[in-house]
């Protein structure tokens, strides 16, 4: 779904069908974000309702996942900042995020406690939580996650390798054993 594609000529019931097949990977990376369901279908809406308004600013220079997934990182940030005492972590969610994605990260997260995991990677710094989110769950591109990000790939370089790093770390002082298969690259 990352094609370019022409939306200039949409009509309303294309754009909904193709809204709808990025509804989910939407969803769910804001409530990974905020770790609240409710605040995710509100975020939800809120960006699809803002891409509708923006839809002719949209200059495709990249993909219209790459731009829903900036869109929605900013609109979560922004309920994250104005809502989540930051006392709160992760620890009651689940992840709903893990599906059948054939990544490291993934086949990993599948075979330990997804509520400890999910507790832990709440526990990264916010900025290392986004790289690492787009990288294990959506496996962007560096270019793709420097994108929606708005920073250098140099810098999505060393942020994912300093959150795989730290989670690393985290785990192993919960006692969950990680192995080349899981975060050690």
């Amino acid at each position: 779904m990352r094609e370019h594609q022409d939306f200039s000529r949409l009509e309303k019931s294309q754009l909904v069908e193709t809204m709808t097949a990025h509804q989910q990977d939407v969803w769910n990376y804001a409530y990974f974000i905020t770790g609240k369901q409710d605040w995710a279908d509100e975020i939800t809406q809120e960006v699809f309702l803002k891409a509708w308004k923006a839809l002719h600013l949209f200059r495709q220079e990249s993909s219209l996942s790459t731009w829903l997934f900036t869109i929605t990182r900013n609109v979560s940030h922004d309920y994250r900042r104005k809502y989540l005492d930051k006392r709160i972590g992760l620890e009651t969610t689940t992840l709903r995020y893990i599906e059948a994605s054939p990544s490291a990260e993934n086949d990993f997260f599948k075979n330990n406690d997804k509520k400890t995991i999910c507790k832990l990677v709440g526990m990264l710094p916010s900025s290392f939580q986004d790289v690492f989110v787009l990288d294990a769950k959506y496996e962007w591109s560096m270019e793709e996650i420097a994108h929606i990000l708005q920073i250098s790939i140099g810098t999505v370089k060393s942020r994912l390798h300093r959150a795989r790093r730290k989670l690393s770390k985290l785990l192993m002082s919960e006692g969950i054993q990680v192995t080349a298969k899981g975060l050690d690259y």
